[in-house]
């Protein structure tokens, strides 16, 4: 159980730094990785196919649910959605349905992509982005888990008590303004 946590807390802090580098939220990025260390069944595999499909979103315009998509089916033997991406495949390699060494050439070509773009005025928008986003929601849980303890509301369901979190909420509104 120690070996599990430890694995998670250093899958979080991957995915957290993932997403202050390239600029992509959390959330895009963590149902990604979901998806490819289920296919693989590696934690070390997922993070180097994670980090493939950043780098094939920017090489292709892609999204990284689509690229995510694309690597997953190809674990599955099927190519079809890496070629749909343009990507070039050797077609030996594709016969022999070996996934591992066709996504190892298509990480030679493509793998430096996601770090190519990374002072791009693009990236960088979607890096204040992303922290904007993560600031809004940390400040968000705080003021719901305030107005909760205001209210005396110790169940946290704070939809049941929408009326009685209006009058301190206005309040605290007007205080700050």
């Amino acid at each position: 159980m120690l070996f599990r946590s430890a694995a998670v807390i250093a899958t979080e802090a991957n995915i957290s730094a993932m997403s202050k580098t390239f600029g992509i939220a959390d959330d895009q990025l963590r149902p990604a990785f979901a998806r490819l260390a289920r296919i693989t069944g590696s934690v070390s595999n997922a993070s180097n196919d994670l980090n493939l499909a950043l780098s094939l979103s920017a090489a292709t315009g892609a999204s990284l649910e689509t690229t995510t998509r694309a690597i997953t089916k190809a674990y599955q033997g099927n190519y079809k959605s890496l070629k749909s991406l343009g990507i070039k495949l050797d077609e030996n390699l594709v016969k022999q349905k070996d996934t591992r060494k066709i996504l190892k050439q298509v990480q030679a070509t493509y793998g430096e992509f996601a770090n190519k773009q990374l002072d791009t005025t693009a990236v960088k928008l979607n890096k204040i982005k992303v922290a904007a986003g993560e600031a809004t929601e940390t400040i968000g849980y705080s003021l719901i888990d305030a107005m909760n303890r205001l209210i005396g509301n110790q169940d946290g369901r704070s939809e049941e008590h929408t009326s009685e979190l209006q009058s301190p909420c206005n309040l605290v509104c007007r205080l700050l303004l």
